[in-house]
Order: structure tokens, then C-alpha cells, then sequence
């Protein structure tokens, strides 16, 4: 799926699940990075263009640049001067976003996460359940698959990122478990058949996604991340559908 439809999916799940995400920034980060082009500088003669696109332009590069730059070096070889001459900003417009690399990275990490919680959120069409999981788990992917420093950036670089990052990832994984099982009680006052394991069990699941995710970021190329969704979505049938040929949806 290409970054635009990307977008697309992601802005219309986030509304239907109710979750904010910063779209603005969202759609500037796509903008910058579809087809991995790195965009002209801002003009710095007098311009019209409105303060807040400036703005959110400005904090898009930085986010891109963090990734890239942390991808390349890793992150604690990074340092604010790379990101800022990455970013092809000025020390000051860097600072009047962000504090220093932490910040830069964990808005970077955050961006990335709140698509992903957004997704997580979207409620399953109970009319064809198993062909919208399939869906979904492939609009997932696929939104990590659009941007791929960002996703090496956080599965290989997150765990040497400091604290925040870290009470960061877990209360990700919280918020994941949190949404799918409250996803799986709504679908059973529609389907007493499907099954609502503990949140222990769903934290087990999320924990295997998540390495297999890291896994393939790691040895392989981010952009086809899709490819994982037949094994996601078994996963999830097996432990979550009863009587799978009654949710076959006529396919």
C-alpha cells in the first residue's frame, strides 16, 4: 500500500477509533518521505506561507532527520548538531521545538506509536470479522512498512534510548492490550464465539508481534513488513475465533 493510502487508512481508523493523532505532522512527515525525496529549505526571504505550516514543516524535518541520523549512527552516538545539520535547520529553529535528541527522538517514537495505537483501536466490522482483521493488521504493517527509518529507528533503537523511551514502550504495550481486548469483548455481544483471552495472554501475543517485528527491521527490508500479516493474523484467529470455518466471510 502506498504511503498515500496509508494516510488515508490511518486518518480515517483514527476517527472511527476516537484517538487523536497529530495529522498535521502526520501528513508532513508522509509528504517529506514518500519516495524517500528530501524536501527544498524553507525559503528564509519573506514569505506567505501560514506560521503553523512553517512550523509543523520545520519539527516534520527534525523527526525525519532524528530517524535517519539515529538509523545511520545509532542513538547514543547521535548528537543534537547531527540531527540539526541533517535536518538542514538552524540550532535555534531545533531548539524552539525540542530540547535536545531525547525530545526529538521520543516525538519521532510517539508519531510513529499513536498510528500504531490508532490502528490497534479500530473496531472489527462484525459482519465480515475475519476479512476486517486481515485488513487491519495489513493497514498496520503497511503504515510501519511507509516509513521505514522510523521503524528501524524504533524497534533497534529504542531500548538504548533512556528512560522515557523505555516507560514509553510499556505503556505502549499497555494501551495495545488494553485496545484489542476491549475490541474482543465488544465483538462478543455480537459473537459469543469468539474468545476474550486474559490480558496476560494478549500481552504475550503483542510481546511476539513486537519481536518479530524487531526481527525483520533488523535483518531485512522494512518496506515489505506486509509480509508478516498471514503469520499476525493466524496468530490472532488461533487464539482469539472459535469454529474458524464459521468466519470464513463467504471467501
Amino acid at each position: 500500500m502506498p504511503a498515500p493510502a496509508v494516510g488515508r487508512t490511518i486518518a480515517n481508523v483514527s476517527r472511527a477509533a476516537e484517538i487523536s493523532i497529530d495529522e498535521p505532522l502526520l501528513d508532513a512527515v508522509q509528504r517529506i518521505a514518500r519516495g524517500d525525496e528530501h524536501p527544498e529549505p524553507l525559503p528564509r526571504h519573506r514569505h506567505h506561507l501560514p506560521r503553523a505550516q512553517v512550523e509543523t514543516t520545520q519539527k516534520a524535518r527534525i523527526v525525519l532527520a532524528t530517524a535517519e541520523v539515529v538509523t545511520e549512527k545509532s542513538y547514543t552516538k547521535t548528537t543534537s548538531r547531527d540531527i540539526i545539520k541533517a535536518a538542514g535547520v538552524s540550532s535555534k529553529t531545533f531548539y524552539a521545538h525540542f530540547d535536545g535528541k531525547e525530545q526529538a527522538f521520543l516525538a519521532a517514537y510517539t508519531l510513529l506509536d499513536s498510528t500504531m495505537l490508532a490502528l490497534a483501536r479500530a473496531p472489527l466490522d462484525m459482519a465480515r470479522p475475519r476479512t476486517d482483521l486481515r485488513e487491519h493488521v495489513e493497514a498496520w504493517l503497511s503504515a510501519l512498512a511507509a516509513w521505514p527509518l522510523l521503524a528501524r529507528m524504533r524497534f533497534i533503537e529504542g531500548r538504548a534510548a533512556g528512560v522515557q523511551a523505555d516507560r514509553h514502550r510499556h505503556e505502549m504495550a499497555k494501551s495495545v492490550v488494553a485496545a484489542f481486548g476491549a475490541g474482543l469483548d465488544e465483538a462478543r455481544t455480537h459473537d459469543p464465539r469468539i474468545v476474550r483471552p486474559s490480558d496476560g495472554v494478549l500481552a504475550l501475543l503483542y510481546g511476539g508481534i513486537t519481536d518479530q517485528l524487531t526481527r525483520w527491521v533488523t535483518e531485512r527490508d522494512p518496506a515489505e513488513l506486509v509480509q508478516l500479516a498471514p503469520a499476525i493474523v493466524e496468530a490472532i484467529e488461533r487464539l482469539c475465533f472459535l469454529e474458524p470455518p464459521a468466519y470464513a466471510d463467504g471467501e
